[in-house]
């Protein structure tokens, strides 16, 4: 009787992880990124049509902080914004700029 009930118990197993491994459903990452979103081409990569014209704006910030506080701490605080213009002029001519625009700020603390 134990018998037959281990070899349903395996095929049920087997089937579930095959049903498991053969099964795919579609994959879309996050907004934030739009990694695998079809409908979006990163700057620069898409198809030149005439006159197409695409912007971005991307911002990034970091604080850091080295040493120890009251004695020989350094802080660094860097803001970041990158614009990026693309233009194709004609199906086969595509121009494009991109400008970085960094704040940075150094604190030195120093105990003494």
């Amino acid at each position: 009787m134990l018998r037959p009930l281990r070899r349903h118990a395996a095929a049920l197993v087997l089937a579930s992880v095959a049903a498991v491994l053969l099964s795919s459903a579609p994959a879309a990452a996050c907004s934030t990124c739009g990694c695998g979103d079809p409908t979006l081409t990163t700057l620069g990569a898409e198809k030149p049509y005439p006159w197409r014209v695409r912007a971005a704006l991307g911002a990034q910030g970091r604080t850091d902080a080295v040493g120890r506080e009251g004695i020989d701490q350094v802080k660094l605080r860097e803001l970041r914004t990158d614009a990026y213009l693309a233009v194709a002029p004609s199906s086969r001519l595509f121009l494009q700029l991109g400008v970085p625009l960094v704040t940075r700020s150094v604190e030195t603390v120093s105990g003494a």
